[in-house]
């Protein structure tokens, strides 16, 4: 349903993406919170047909950081 995404994605080599990420960068606290967020209701109002969507959860994130 929907397109598959980490936040530790490993990139060609082999650095991951949070190694970029300093260790007090507010984003991470942003990470936290919405990994703990019950998104249930909104999955919900997802449709199998069509593309692949972008996970809620990641565009969340995106978001409230950007917002922020």
């Amino acid at each position: 349903m929907f397109k598959s995404y980490t936040s530790n994605d490993n990139l060609l080599l082999p650095p991951c993406l949070g190694d970029f990420i300093p260790r007090n960068d507010p984003v991470r606290v942003v990470h936290r919170i919405i990994e703990q967020i019950n998104l249930e209701a909104l999955y919900r109002k997802y449709s199998p047909k069509g593309c692949s969507a972008y996970h809620p959860r990641m565009m969340l994130q995106i978001l409230v950081y950007a917002f922020a």
